[in-house]
């Protein structure tokens, strides 16, 4: 990761936890601007003021759960990296939080330097390859919108043979 500052939502009924978070972060020499938020409403609030790098967000919260609340993020269309952290090694839940949209899903048992430090980078990394993906995805389609428009003012049409099936 590069050495600037790692731009951090923590949404954590638990003071003690988010704390924990905090300091485990510093300890594994991670530069992070944390905000923080005890109720997924308020963790909303602060999303539709801000852009953050990644969000770390509690299974349990007052108002929601962190799936639900995962979900709703994704309905807005923000695809920061989410870690869902929980006290539950349940998992049923894992697997909900991931096909949700979650980066990654960390016991509050691994909320250690090594722990928090391997989840955020890779969390963080893996957003960047798929940022990557969508970006080719997107040069792609643009790439073949030409050719399609190009073919078509020329009036020409275009051909592919299967080497494998032997057919035009």
């Amino acid at each position: 990761m590069p050495n600037s500052e790692i731009k951090l939502l923590i949404i954590d009924d638990d003071l003690v936890d988010r704390l924990t978070i905090q300091r485990s972060l510093a300890k594994a020499n991670i530069a992070t601007v944390i905000d923080m938020a005890e109720k997924g409403n308020q963790g909303l609030s602060l999303l539709n003021k801000n852009i953050y790098d990644c969000i770390f967000i509690d299974y349990l919260l007052p108002d929601t759960n962190g799936v639900n609340l995962l979900r709703e993020i994704r309905s807005q269309g923000i695809d920061t990296p989410i870690i869902i952290v929980t006290s539950h090694g349940d998992e049923r839940v894992a697997v909900d939080a991931i096909r949700s949209g979650a980066s990654e899903y960390i016991s509050k048992n691994m909320l250690t330097p090594d722990g928090l430090s391997y989840s955020l980078r890779t969390a963080i990394k893996l957003a960047g390859i798929e940022r990557e993906r969508k970006a080719a995805e997107a040069a792609l389609l643009q790439s073949e919108n030409r050719l399609r428009e190009a073919q078509k003012l020329a009036k020409l049409g275009h051909w592919e043979y299967n080497l494998k099936t032997n057919k035009l």
